[in-house]
């Protein structure tokens, strides 16, 4: 299949819901730009440049992309990002697997944004900072937990909400 033989382009849009698909050999999975209440649930984004950028669109009106979802998607092999971020807010990444990728996560000039249950495996990177991403969530609160690393290598040696109590209770202390 050519590149961008089948992608998804979301420019300045609001409330659509992507879900139950395979999109693959594309320069972007799925482009959100400028857009908001886009929820991507349950696709796959395997072997694209990028598997999904939510970002700003390429021309004005500039308006930032933000209150959009990444649910339960398998995000793989991509050969830039899995996900990349660039000037966007308030966007919620969960239960998504992404693996095998240059960079698991992308953020450029990105904050307010929450990951939390995502299964980080074997990318390259598993995250990319830029300049200007700062304030992004990890976790969901106690017990709820945050996200998997493969490459965690840290203790468990503590329970609790401030991990300060004795006991091991499968999240990282750290």
């Amino acid at each position: 299949m050519p590149l961008d033989a089948g992608y998804i382009a979301l420019i300045n849009c609001t409330n659509i819901v992507i879900k139950n698909l395979v999109l693959s050999n594309n320069i972007q999975g799925i482009r959100i730009a400028g857009s908001t209440g886009i929820t991507i649930y349950n696709v796959t984004l395997i072997n694209n440049c990028i598997g999904v950028y939510v970002g700003t669109p390429a021309s004005p009106p500039w308006r930032l992309s933000k209150n959009n979802l990444v649910v339960n998607s398998l995000i793989a092999n991509n050969t830039d990002a899995g996900i990349r971020l660039y000037a966007a807010s308030n966007n919620t990444l969960y239960g998504n697997n992404i693996l095998n990728n240059k960079n698991g996560i992308q953020l450029w000039i990105s904050s307010n944004n929450a990951f939390y249950h995502n299964n980080f495996i074997n990318n390259t990177n598993q995250l990319y900072f830029h300049h200007g991403s700062w304030e992004n969530i990890w976790d969901n609160g106690y017990p709820s937990g945050g996200n998997y690393w493969s490459d965690y290598n840290c203790t468990d040696l503590f329970s609790g909400p401030y991990q300060n109590e004795t006991g091991s209770d499968g999240i990282g202390d750290t």
